[in-house]
């Protein structure tokens, strides 16, 4: 009677033991739930993976993009000079005493150079023309490329977003000027002014698309250094976290 019952009560007492042992499995340490300041440090390890791709694909892209549409905007005005210079030539004459030539009286030596130009412009040459066009044209295809190619952060600032504007109205301006300096240049009879005013409107417009293009590559460089700055605050706060651990 007595062994039954000390059994009895040996049994019970496994059996408590059995079911309180999944209860204190179960029962989370402290060190076994993430902390705050893990959670912390992990989030601004995101962050600063985020906001470094955006300098390097982003911010850094547009800038290389700008640079390349700057050198090829310097030539493509360079050009239109040219043919501004084609038909601003004029007749001239070199002096070294003075002299008459019809009722012009020419003193000695009237400039530096010896020169003294006659009066009116020179025929614009055909073949020039020509070839500053071709090269004009050339041009046009790779500003488009390159335009077309530049693409704004999403957090771009407004004014970034108005220069950006500004170059991207140029792919209707610009083709519109060369078919201006196209129409006056066709000939038999070329006009020196009409040639010289379409290349100078050209000029005018590559001139804003540059100011556009300076702005925007300044207001980028701000957009770097600001996300820098940004980097280096992050990268305190994970340290300040994982010392706090």
């Amino acid at each position: 009677m007595t062994f039954n019952l000390v059994t009895k009560i040996a049994l019970s007492a496994v059996v408590c033991i059995g079911c309180a042992c999944p209860a204190l499995a179960d029962d989370a340490g402290p060190g076994d739930t993430p902390s705050s300041a893990s959670t912390s440090s992990d989030s601004g390890l995101e962050q600063k993976k985020s906001l470094e791709g955006h300098v390097q694909d982003e911010a850094l892209a547009l800038e290389t993009g700008i640079k390349d549409l700057t050198k090829t905007l310097h030539h493509m005005k360079r050009s239109a000079f040219d043919i501004f210079i084609e038909v601003q030539r004029q007749n001239m004459v070199v002096v070294g005493e003075p002299d008459v030539i019809g009722p012009i009286i020419i003193p000695a030596i009237p400039s530096p150079s010896g020169m003294m130009a006659m009066g009116g412009f020179l025929p614009p040459r055909q073949k020039f023309l020509d070839y500053f066009q071709s090269q004009l044209s050339d041009l046009m295809k790779m500003t488009q490329t390159e335009v077309t190619g530049l693409v704004l952060p999403d957090d771009a600032s407004d004014q970034a977003k108005t220069d950006m504007k500004t170059i991207s109205d140029a792919l209707t301006t610009f083709p519109q000027d060369l078919q201006g300096i196209a129409a006056v240049t066709q000939g038999p009879k070329l006009n020196n002014y009409d040639i010289a005013k379409a290349a100078q409107i050209l000029q005018d417009h590559i001139q804003a698309v540059e100011k556009a293009t300076k702005s925007l590559n300044s207001e980028m460089k701000k957009e770097v250094n600001k996300t820098k700055r940004d980097i280096r605050e992050l990268d305190k706060q994970i340290k300040k976290d994982s010392q706090s651990k």
